[in-house]
């Protein structure tokens, strides 16, 4: 790449929203680090609740956002109030630290780009629209897992779920995994959050 298309993407900026649990994080870093090798700045704008450590990243700008669950309970069976209380906690602070970004275009000379965000930060996308700032969600999971979501609310509708024989299985002490009523609901708000720009984790043979 030439020296002047590189320094003209260092002057763009792209701001990623991680998820702070586990299997989202790492992909949304690991974005971050492919863009930048084309040559855009990034900033992680992340809650304090499991924040990634800015120690690893030195070449990325750290934003924090106040969550306020220190004393609330993170445990997986209490993912759904996590998510909500996220959601709500956080689109204050990420709006003042998106509108500085845009004030400071015309000191700068630095612009963002584009907001890239996990599918369950969905507060990323009012915040984007106020701003005027254009947004791609990043779904984590595989293509092929979203698209079992779709065919999983259509075994619903026609009542055949749960599974005949589901509920011996349910019985058995598994660790004591969530049920399946409570992801139904996390899964249809993020699949019938309005029409948007996804990208999708997906694998193929190397060009």
């Amino acid at each position: 790449m030439e020296t002047s298309e590189l320094e003209r993407r260092r002057r763009r900026g792209m701001v990623l929203v991680p998820s702070p649990f586990q299997g989202h994080i790492t992909p949304m870093l690991q974005l971050g680090s492919i863009l930048h090798s084309k040559g855009f700045s990034i900033h992680i704008a992340h809650t304090k609740f499991n924040s990634p450590n800015p120690s690893n990243f030195p070449h990325f700008t750290f934003l924090p956002l106040p969550d306020n669950l220190d004393c609330f309970d993170t445990s997986f069976h209490n993912l759904l109030n996590v998510i909500s209380v996220v959601n709500t906690n956080c689109e204050a602070p990420f709006q003042e630290h998106m509108m500085k970004m845009v004030a400071d275009e015309e000191v700068c000379g630095r612009q963002v780009a584009c907001i890239i965000y996990d599918s369950i930060m969905n507060f990323v996308d009012a915040v984007a629209g106020r701003v005027k700032l254009p947004s791609i969600v990043l779904r984590t999971t595989t293509a092929a897992y979203m698209h079992s979501h779709n065919v999983m609310f259509q075994l619903l509708a026609e009542n055949l779920i749960p599974l005949p024989g589901l509920y011996d299985l349910e019985r058995v002490d598994l660790s004591k995994p969530p049920k399946f009523s409570l992801l139904v609901p996390l899964d249809r708000a993020i699949l019938t959050f309005g029409p948007k720009l996804y990208g999708l984790n997906t694998f193929g043979p190397k060009p």
